[in-house]
This record gives structure tokens, C-alpha cells and sequence, in this order.
């Protein structure tokens, strides 16, 4: 297994808690972290674990589910128009440059949305399938400030969708309309990991 110091190519599960830790604890502000990977990959698994990794250390830590807000299956598939208002309601508020107060997947008794704030220091792992995709990761853009793939034997990490010139404008075709962003850390998440301390 081959790492570097900045961005490891493939860590296990256990190996991989520890060096999220070790990023997240370097960042001021909020960090958006997304955990994407195949159906049945464990995604919320990874991100429970996380979570009580980083709390253990005093971080505030916030799990968001797409399916928690009717976002089931590939992200990428689901109705654009409720996808966009989960990006600038729950997402972009909770980005280290917004306001904080996102919005819930809870409503009151009237079937309003509940509002709630994260903390300036908290890190938000956002768990689901398609989070490497447009339009949470385009060419120019990506939501996420570390984003995890979980590899499973069956499936690879996601790629670009082709080769991408230096210059977009060297590619007469122009650049590809659905991009897929390369995560920052691929986990082997195939195999039982021990608790880390």
C-alpha cells in the first residue's frame, strides 16, 4: 500500500479514522466532509464511527443522510429541483463560509420545516451515494473539504469520466457535461477494522 503525507491512495478503515482525524483536527471553521461509495458499502457505518472518533476528541460533530431527506438512491438521479434546495438549505449553510442554520429533515406539527445551527467549529459528515457527482462535484467546484470514497471489492473509486486536457479550451468537444470528481481518500472498507483509541 502506497501513502503519502497529503493524500493517501488506499488506506483500511482503521488506518483511514486515524488520518481523517489528523486533517480535520488541522482545519479552523466548519469542515464539510462527504462519505460516498457503492450501495451496501457502509457509509453510514464509516460515518458513525467517525463521528464518535472526533467527538471522543471534543469536536461537535453533525451526521447528515441524504436519505434522511428523501434523497434515495445516486444523488445524481434524484428530482434536480429537491437536490438543489438540499444543497443551499442544508448544504451551503454548513459550509465554514455560511451561516450555520441548516435545515432539518424533522417538521413541526404544522408540516413546517425545523431550522437548527451548527457550531463554527463542527464537522458535518454528509453520508450517501452520488456525492462525487454533479452537482456536488463539478470541473470548477467541489462542496466537500475532504470527500471519501468507500471501496468494496466489486467496485472501483470513482474516475473522471475521460481524460481532461490542461486547458479546457485546447478540447475542441469542450469539457465533459457530467464530471465525476476524484475523492481525497479511497478506504478499503471490506474488512472488519479494530476500535481505535
Amino acid at each position: 500500500m502506497t501513502t503519502t503525507e497529503t493524500n493517501p491512495a488506499c488506506l483500511d478503515a482503521t488506518d483511514a479514522l486515524r488520518w481523517l482525524r489528523s486533517r480535520v483536527r488541522l482545519r479552523p471553521g466548519r469542515t464539510l466532509v462527504g462519505i460516498d461509495g457503492p450501495e451496501g458499502s457502509g457509509k453510514d457505518g464509516f460515518a458513525e464511527e467517525l463521528a464518535s472518533l472526533l467527538a471522543d476528541g471534543g469536536q461537535q460533530t453533525l451526521i447528515i443522510s441524504l436519505q434522511d431527506y428523501g434523497l434515495d438512491g445516486n444523488l445524481g438521479d434524484c428530482n434536480a429541483a429537491e437536490v438543489r434546495t438540499f444543497i443551499e438549505d442544508v448544504i451551503e449553510p454548513l459550509r465554514n463560509e455560511g451561516s450555520g442554520r441548516y435545515r432539518t429533515p424533522e417538521t413541526d406539527d404544522h408540516g413546517h420545516p425545523r431550522w437548527k445551527c451548527a457550531d463554527e467549529q463542527a464537522v458535518i459528515l454528509v453520508e450517501g451515494l452520488g456525492l462525487h457527482q454533479a452537482p456536488c462535484c463539478t470541473e470548477a467546484h467541489k462542496l466537500w473539504d475532504l470527500s471519501i470514497w468507500l471501496d468494496t471489492p466489486d467496485e472501483a473509486p470513482p474516475q473522471p469520466s475521460r481524460s481532461e486536457p490542461s486547458d479546457p479550451h485546447d478540447d475542441p468537444s469542450g469539457p465533459p457535461t457530467e464530471p465525476v470528481s476524484q475523492p481525497d481518500l479511497v478506504v478499503d472498507n471490506t474488512q472488519p477494522h479494530e476500535a481505535i483509541d
